[in-house]
């Protein structure tokens, strides 16, 4: 890429170095690494010689921290995309780099200059399963429908997680060369397998918030059907105090509640086996993780996450506790296939979701929407 491009990068996050502020950092370096000079507008800071940082930790928005999380968060993006319009009318930028639902005002200002717009867009369509949405109209400074829809039109490009968020958008009838899956990484450095790991005690975790959405409560119905003997099921991830108390009463004694913890790899290690029954996801990278730890995986294809159908693990249906239970009894009495697909669940993640890949995915969209950036 050419060191004289210039491009505003829109974040309204605290860049705390986890979810999504981890792909923001690979983004904005693999700009940066290129040469690219970056106006980082955001709440937290990312330290690069080529990157001018305009941290604004504190906005008007702080003001309603009071307020619903829905409208403090939006209150934030609209924010920081009104300052990002500011910006735009200020300075000179090439492109403008931001996501969604932060990027209206920025984006209707950027296209009357002309300028190259690309969003990030975390989530699938907002209308996906197609007519199944269930949409709440809440008032502003939520976003609307037609704040989604003008959003995506304006932008060149729309960078999503996975293949289930492509389809999202193409069955919404968006084109497919505006629709782009750069996927998501992890740290191989950091998760990789136990090679000495302990085989007498067969332990499957969870990873993320015990919420629903997460289908935590479909996964202890499997559970207590498979009736699994020398096993555990470990749960790691934020759960109140109020819901684990009232969790415990009713689940057996082998299931273990970790709460959330900073290094997540210490515990994936020694696990087998992994679950996620997501309802909706761009990318889970919980799932991501615990592959490059050797894990098998069982998981719904709207966790978004790609797993190849008897290699490294098997799709289900959220809802099919009868199947996911004689997955876990299968996986734990053959201990020889269990091993073979945990290998190549790790040789995956390593040759497809490391974030060195990553930044070459994100780079090549960059330079395919705006050719002469290179």
């Amino acid at each position: 890429m050419s060191e004289n491009r210039k491009i505003l990068y829109v974040y309204s996050g605290k860049m705390k170095g986890a979810g999504i502020d981890l792909v923001v950092h690979h983004q904005v370096k693999a700009l940066a690494d290129q040469g690219c000079a970056i106006d980082f507008l955001s709440r937290g800071r990312f330290n690069h010689k080529n990157v001018r940082n305009l941290c604004l930790p504190y906005t008007p928005a702080n003001l309603i921290s009071f307020a619903p999380s829905a409208h403090y968060y939006s209150a934030q993006k609209r924010f920081f995309s009104l300052c990002g319009a500011f910006l735009i009318s200020s300075f000179s930028y090439d492109i403008i780099i931001s996501w969604a639902r932060q990027s209206l005002s920025l984006f209707r200002k950027a296209k009357k200059f002309g300028k190259c717009c690309i969003l990030n867009e975390a989530a699938c369509h907002y209308n996906y399963p197609l007519g199944a949405s269930t949409w709440i109209d809440r008032v502003w400074p939520c976003f609307k429908k037609k704040d989604y829809e003008e959003e995506y039109l304006l932008a060149d490009a729309i960078m999503v997680a996975s293949d289930v968020a492509v389809k999202s958008f193409l069955e919404n009838r968006y084109p497919g060369n505006k629709i782009y899956d750069i996927g998501r990484g992890t740290d191989i450095s950091r998760f990789f397998p136990d090679e000495h790991k302990e085989e007498e005690i067969f332990r499957v975790a969870f990873l993320g918030k015990v919420a629903e959405r997460k289908g935590v409560f479909h996964l202890f119905e499997a559970w207590e059907k498979a009736d699994l003997k020398q096993a555990e099921l470990w749960i790691i991830g934020f759960i109140s105090n109020k819901m684990k108390e009232s969790l415990l009463k009713k689940l057996p004694g082998n299931v273990k509640f970790w709460g959330f913890i900073q290094n997540p790899e210490n515990l994936l290690q020694k696990c087998h086996v992994q679950v996620l029954l997501s309802r909706s996801e761009g990318m889970a990278k919980s799932l991501i993780e615990g592959a490059a730890c050797g894990l098998v995986t069982i998981t719904t294809v709207q966790s978004g996450f790609p797993v190849q159908e008897g290699d490294t693990g098997f799709f289900v249906e959220r809802e099919d506790s009868k199947k996911i239970s004689e997955l876990l009894r299968y996986l734990q009495s053959n201990s020889s296939r269990r091993k073979s697909m945990a290998k190549k669940s790790r040789e995956y993640v390593e040759k497809n979701l490391s974030w060195d890949i990553f930044r070459k995915r994100f780079l090549a969209v960059v330079k395919n929407t705006y050719p002469s950036v290179i």
